[in-house]
């Protein structure tokens, strides 16, 4: 049940809230937290204010469902939480019971304090979705374990052990057990009681050596590790923003940038591959499925490959474009003949490599769903990221053609069809019909 319970132990509120099945920061639970500590807030019997998640998770953070919806911006916001504890002038200690993810781990920061389980797993894994953490993380983190320990982890989007950061200002205390959990958390706010300044991340100051060197570097790094992902450079902005900035600047910062990637095409496609995967692991024989798929598509990508060559592009150069684009293999993976080997005369430009060998995974993706051997479009996708190295960020090869236009993917295959003579590039019925009606795959 989705709200936000608080039980009172002596002059410390312990406010449980709940969303099942992780905690995330669905709009009802921000509403309940915001009731019940505001309360706690304005009871002079209380001291503290213990805040914990119910169950197996502290928070999961956003409320993905949410995004791109009046919920995600209803108040109360996970902004107007944070400026309530910002501005407590009680304890507010996190205690973390289990998974903090995302906005869970902000939320987490924002307490004065934490306690945590020594195995609870904390992460910023936004970068995962297409996105950066837009509350307050980019700030938080790099004041809580230092700059370059918050570059890794907000880059790299992996989870990592509460105990591991005990001695920071990220985890304050470690309980044995969830059961020890509140029983800790409790005890150390009443060791907090009456200690002022309380300590606020928000409050503490970074200092990083020639911090316009140490950032270009950074940036250097961030593109060689994730080529074409457009957050993770994103991510090193506003973390430079938190190193040179003061705090309230840096915050506009993140939140310029998050909304930048909230509405761009990247994260559009990567949400849906985190949902399609959902959707597909309800499906017994998908792996197999899936197998099937990659080969047929991984098939015609290669047969165009194999054509290019034919006209005189060398290989190398064919993977070389495709793998710049994002394709984790390109159509040769590296496994060229000797006797092919040599420099091309072609000047064929690498836009038309790239456009010709991925929109014949296209139009033969939409011939599959033409004629029925595959359920869905998301299905072909999922399959392709799978299978095929279809780059994540651009979706699968359906979504990618929706972004493209399908009207703009049609005319293409015609004027390849029209130059080529070769049927495989006559549109698939399906798509034709798509474009004509103004629809786009699922």
């Amino acid at each position: 049940m989705t709200g936000a319970t608080t039980e009172i132990r002596g002059s410390i509120a312990v406010i449980r809230f709940s969303h099942p099945p992780v905690n995330s920061l669905a709009h009802l639970m921000r509403s309940a937290i915001m009731d019940e500590l505001g309360a706690a807030l304005a009871d002079d019997s209380i001291a503290a204010v213990v805040l914990t998640g119910e169950g197996r998770a502290f928070c999961a953070g956003a409320e993905i469902t949410e995004f791109n919806t009046s919920a995600i911006g209803a108040s109360p916001t996970a902004h107007d939480i944070w400026a309530a504890i910002d501005a407590s002038p009680k304890p507010v200690i996190g205690a973390v019971n289990g998974l903090a993810m995302g906005g869970g781990l902000e939320f987490a920061m924002t307490c004065h304090y934490r306690v945590a389980v020594a195995d609870a797993q904390l992460a910023l894994p936004e970068v995962k979705l297409g996105l950066l953490p837009g509350a307050g993380g980019t700030q938080r983190l790099p004041r809580a374990v230092g700059v370059e320990k918050a570059l890794e982890m907000i880059t790299a989007g992996e989870p990592a052990r509460a105990e591991k950061f005990l001695g920071t200002s990220l985890v304050d205390r470690v309980a044995r057990s969830a059961q020890e959990l509140i029983d800790e958390a409790v005890a150390f706010a009443h060791e907090l009681i009456g200690r002022r300044p309380l300590r606020r991340l928000r409050d503490v100051e970074l200092r990083v050596e020639a911090p316009e060197a140490y950032f270009s570097e950074a940036r250097r790094q961030v593109a060689k590790r994730f080529p074409g992902y457009v957050a993770p450079p994103k991510i090193v902005d506003c973390i430079e923003a938190a190193a040179t900035l003061p705090f309230d600047e840096g915050i506009r910062v993140e939140r310029a940038k998050f909304q930048e990637v909230v509405n761009g095409e990247q994260s559009k496609a990567m949400r849906r591959a985190f949902f399609g995967e959902r959707r597909v692991a309800r499906i017994d024989a998908f792996p197999d499925v899936a197998k099937l798929i990659g080969e047929r598509l991984f098939a015609r990508y290669r047969e165009e490959g194999l054509w290019l060559r034919a006209e005189g592009v060398a290989p190398e150069r064919v993977d070389r474009a495709l793998e710049a684009w994002g394709m984790a293999r390109g159509p040769f993976a590296g496994a060229v003949p000797e006797a092919t080997a040599a420099s091309s005369q072609s000047m064929l430009p690498d836009e038309e490599i790239v456009e010709r060998c991925i929109l014949a995974m296209v139009n033969d993706a939409a011939l599959m769903l033409e004629v029925g051997l595959v359920d869905s479009a998301v299905e072909i996708d999922v399959a392709c990221l799978r299978e095929c190295g279809f780059p994540r960020f651009r979706g699968g090869p359906l979504f990618y053609a929706n972004t493209l236009g399908l009207d703009e993917v049609v005319r293409a295959l015609s004027r390849h069809a029209s130059k080529s003579g070769d049927d495989a590039w006559t549109p698939s019925r399906l798509l034709a019909k798509m474009a004509q009606i103004g629809v786009l795959f699922d």
